[in-house]
């Protein structure tokens, strides 16, 4: 219990005073707490774009096997209880938003039919998750699930959230401890509530480290010169989509390639994809690529479900020396902590290419008796889409390519502005990455 008659007041910073403030309210009851930084920028364009529903996170996997209605119920009301985040709604007040966590709530599972559960019909029940709007600015909910099944048993557990309460990681986090309290398990160890997370920001955004962090970050771009201007973002923008693989033997010898020059898979991808951007005239050689970052540097956190991922630059040119991209990406990690909001009060850059490496965990458990597997139906997306999602509120990324991991290689989408890239030059940079690769590789094939 906090005595505030036993606090020195005159001895705390204002940043010490605010936390303070958050915890007397939390002690009083009151379960609001400011929003994090993506939060922030994910509720204004949902205010400016309300029919954009390129913030949705859609995840379906099929479930060969008997299975227990009243487990799923079960289990989905556990993740309820045990993540502050899924009980999450946000509320406007005169300093812009606010998090308000409810003590209970729904995790509403609605059952369906599909005859039969085919490709066919999971693709129309992603199709109807993705247009069924969250209602981000009222009573939510923000996470939602729908079993599909059949006359024979087969049966699809789609899930649905917000992107303002939860990312990539913490998928697997939710996968993980869903099969535990399935089984019948829990945690021992109760995660950090992510208002935690929105305070501890706060505070580390009024400290020397972010100071430092911006300034490195303002300096690199300085060194590359003059960037070219922000590009409004339009209400419908009309994006295009073209697929990449790179095979398993190509896959193999990148990262062997990668490791012997000192360089990551995701540096190899970033620097193939600024390349080509560059040379068809979609990228200025002065301007960045930027990429997501996970921003969980916090050990606390670890067990923590919400949206902690930032988007920063890197800037370094891809010629045949590789080591501006690797500097550049390290310099990205070394100050993932400044959320992009923070970075652009200091510097204003354009936001023209964006590169994401989807490689977070998927988590741990299985189901007893059942044989689970993700599905990818044919006209659905190998990777999450992400350039509408990843712009921010006042502008709309040019290009952008995502890769993730399957069957041994990598399968990825290029995501174009098509009011400003024709479909010609996108083909010709999908083709320009895969050779790019091919001879970083030694020609692998």
């Amino acid at each position: 219990m906090i005595d505030p008659d036993a606090i020195e007041l005159d001895a705390l910073t204002e940043a010490d005073r605010l936390l303070l403030a958050e915890l007397l309210d939390r002690e009083d009851g009151e379960q609001e707490f400011p929003v994090a930084s993506a939060q922030r920028e994910m509720l204004t364009t949902a205010a400016r774009f309300p029919d954009s529903r390129a913030a949705g996170i859609h995840l379906a996997i099929r479930l060969d096997g008997r299975v227990s209605l009243e487990g799923l119920r079960a289990a989905h009301h556990t993740l309820l209880s045990r993540h502050s985040a899924l009980r999450t709604g946000f509320r406007a007040d005169p300093d812009g938003w606010r998090q308000a966590v409810s003590e209970g709530g729904e995790f509403p599972m609605r059952i369906s039919t599909g005859e039969p559960l085919d490709d066919s019909c999971v693709v129309t029940a992603f199709e109807r998750a993705r247009e069924e709007p969250f209602d981000l600015l009222g009573a939510g909910p923000l996470a939602r699930a729908e079993l599909i099944t059949d006359r024979n048993g087969a049966q699809v557990l789609l899930w649905s959230w917000h992107h303002a309460v939860v990312d990539g990681y913490s998928l697997g986090l939710l996968w993980s401890d869903f099969t535990a309290a399935y089984r019948g398990g829990h945690e021992q160890t109760e995660p950090v509530p992510y208002g935690e997370f929105a305070l501890w920001q706060r505070e580390w955004l009024a400290g020397p480290e972010a100071r430092r962090a911006a300034e490195r970050l303002a300096s690199a771009s300085d060194s590359f010169g003059d960037l070219p201007p922000q590009r409004s973002r339009p209400a419908r923008p009309d994006i295009g989509a073209m697929e990449l693989v790179v095979p398993a033997a190509v896959h193999d010898e990148l990262v062997r390639e990668a490791v012997h020059r000192g360089l990551t898979t995701h540096m190899v991808l970033l620097a193939a994809y600024r390349h080509e951007v560059e040379a068809a005239g979609l990228l200025g050689a002065a301007a960045p690529v930027w990429t997501p970052l996970a921003g969980r540097t916090d050990d606390r956190f670890m067990s923590t479900v919400g949206m902690f991922g930032n988007v920063l630059p890197v800037f370094g040119r891809a010629g045949g020396d590789l080591s501006p991209i690797r500097d550049g990406c390290i310099l990205a990690m070394e100050c993932q902590n400044l959320p992009r909001p923070e970075l652009l009060q200091t510097r204003p850059i354009p936001a023209d290419a964006l590169f994401a490496l989807q490689n977070t965990p998927s988590g741990d458990g299985s189901l007893p008796g059942v044989r689970v597997s993700v599905v990818r139906p044919p006209g659905v997306p190998p990777v999450a889409p992400i350039l509408e999602f990843y712009s921010p509120p006042d502008e709309l990324f040019r290009t952008a390519l995502s890769f993730g991991y399957r069957d041994g290689g990598l399968t990825g989408v290029f995501e174009y502005d098509r009011a400003e890239v024709p479909d010609s030059a996108a083909t010709a940079v999908v083709a320009g990455i895969g050779k790019w690769l091919r001879s970083f590789t030694g020609g692998a094939r």
